[in-house]
C-alpha cells in the first residue's frame, strides 16, 4: 500500500522540480490527494458526497483539509495536521458543503496567505477569486503537467499497490472464467469477478472494465447486462480494480464451449503480439515502435493490421495515462513506467474478437511482468 516515506519522497520531488517558483501548492484533485498524502478512501460511504477535500502543500508542512464528516478518512493520510472544522452533526441544518470547504481552506492559510501559490485544475475558481481579494498580487501557476510527468515514474509503494490491485485483478478473472457457463449471463460473471476481487482485498472496492460477450464486445457500451452467454459466444474480461486510487488493467478471451479453428487463430495471433512487444519493453524505446511491431505481427498472421485502438498504454492514478502506446505517440518508455500492452483482433468474420492483456513495469534493465493470468481460449 501507499506509504508515509512514498508520501514524503513524491512531495520533495514536486518541491525539487518547481526549484523556488512557488511557496505553497494547493491541490484538490482525488488523484493528486492519493499521490502526495495517501488519501484514498474511495466511494463507500456517504461521508464522501460533494466532500470536495483540499491539501495545503508547503515545503515544510502538509495541512489536509476537509470537514467533521471526513475526519476519520483524514486521519488516515500522510500529512502534518488536519483541519476538519463541523460541517454537520445531525442537530441542526447544514449549508451547501462544498462552500463551507472553500471556507475552511481560506481560514486555514488565514495570514499565511502565499504570493506564489501553485494549484491543480481541480482547485475551484471560487477559491482562487477570495484568495485574490485578501492577496492581490497573488500569483497562481498552473502545475497540472508538471504533475502529469511527475507520475509517470512510479515509486517502490505505488509498484506494490498496483501489484494488489493486479493480484486481486487475477483472482477475478478466475472467478469470471467458471462462472461463464452456457446460460449464465454476463451479470453473473460480473458479480463472480467483484465477489473474488473484494476477498482478495479484504474490503470492498471498485472494479469496472469490459463484461462482453460477442458482438458487443466492439461496442463502446460494454457493461455487464443480463444477456444469457451462448456456447460458442467469445468472452473479453477487460478490467480493473482499483487499490488505494491506483488501477490493474488485465484482459483475456475465452470462448464460453468448444472454440472454432477461426477463433483459435485469431487468439493465437493476439499471443505472438503480445510476445512481440514484450521484446521491446526497456527504456529508451518509442512507444510508437511497439505500436507497429504488435501491428507488423497482426499482419504476419495474416490479419489486417489497421485494427482501431491503442496496443497499450500507462497505468497508475488515471486510466489510460502516459505513456501512449498508439501509431503516432510521441513518447518514450522510461524506466518506471507501468503500462500495459493489450493486443486485440475484431475480424469481421467473427461474432466479436479477442483482447488480452497484462501489465508491465518498465525497469532499467528491461521490464517486470506485473500480471501472470492465465490466457487461454
Amino acid at each position: 500500500m501507499i506509504t508515509e516515506v512514498g508520501c514524503r519522497a513524491r512531495r520533495q520531488k514536486l518541491w525539487d522540480q518547481l526549484d523556488g517558483t512557488c511557496d505553497a501548492v494547493l491541490v484538490a484533485s482525488p488523484e493528486a490527494l492519493a499521490y502526495f498524502t495517501g488519501f484514498a478512501p474511495g466511494p463507500f460511504s456517504f461521508r464522501m458526497n460533494e466532500a470536495g477535500p483540499m491539501a495545503v502543500l508547503r515545503p515544510d508542512h502538509v495541512t489536509l483539509v476537509g470537514d467533521n464528516l471526513l475526519e476519520p478518512f483524514l486521519r488516515e493520510a500522510f500529512v502534518d495536521e488536519v483541519v476538519a472544522p463541523v460541517w454537520y452533526e445531525a442537530r441542526r441544518s447544514a449549508s451547501s458543503r462544498r462552500p463551507f470547504q472553500i471556507g475552511s481552506v481560506i481560514r486555514t492559510l488565514g495570514n499565511q496567505l502565499p504570493e506564489r501559490l501553485g494549484t491543480d485544475a481541480c482547485v475551484p475558481e471560487a477559491l482562487i477569486s477570495r484568495m485574490r481579494l485578501a492577496r492581490p498580487s497573488l500569483q497562481i501557476t498552473a502545475i497540472d503537467g508538471l504533475l502529469w510527468g511527475l507520475r509517470r515514474t512510479k515509486d517502490h509503494d505505488e509498484i506494490e499497490t498496483l501489484r494488489q490491485a493486479v493480484q486481486a485483478g487475477e483472482a477475478g478473472m478466475v472467478a469470471g472464467r467458471e462462472a461463464a457457463q452456457v446460460g449464465a449471463t454476463e451479470l453473473d460473471v460480473f458479480h463472480a469477478v467483484e465477489r473474488a476481487a473484494r476477498q482478495t482485498i479484504g474490503r470492498p472496492l471498485t472494479i469496472y472494465g469490459d463484461f462482453a460477450t460477442g458482438a458487443r464486445a466492439s461496442k463502446p457500451d460494454t457493461r455487464p447486462t443480463l444477456h444469457p452467454l451462448q456456447s460458442g459466444d467469445l468472452f473479453i474480461l477487460d478490467f480493473s480494480v482499483i487499490v488505494g486510487g491506483y488501477r490493474g488493467d488485465i484482459a483475456s478471451t475465452f470462448c464460453v464451449g468448444e472454440p472454432t479453428a477461426r477463433q483459435i487463430q485469431v487468439f493465437n495471433a493476439c499471443l505472438q503480439a503480445l510476445e512481440v512487444g514484450e521484446k521491446l519493453l526497456r527504456p529508451g524505446t518509442p512507444c510508437r515502435e511497439i505500436d507497429q511491431a504488435i501491428r507488423a505481427q497482426y499482419a504476419t498472421c495474416g490479419l489486417r493490421s489497421d485494427t482501431p485502438g491503442h496496443a497499450g498504454h500507462g497505468l497508475g492514478l488515471g486510466h489510460p495515462e502516459a505513456p501512449y502506446i498508439v501509431a503516432e505517440s510521441d513518447e518514450t518508455l522510461q524506466s518506471g513506467d507501468v503500462i500495459t500492452l493489450e493486443p486485440s483482433l475484431f475480424p469481421n468474420d467473427l461474432e466479436g474478437g479477442v483482447r488480452i492483456e497484462r501489465n508491465y513495469v518498465v525497469t532499467e534493465t528491461g521490464y517486470l511482468t506485473l500480471s501472470k493470468h492465465e490466457l487461454r481460449l
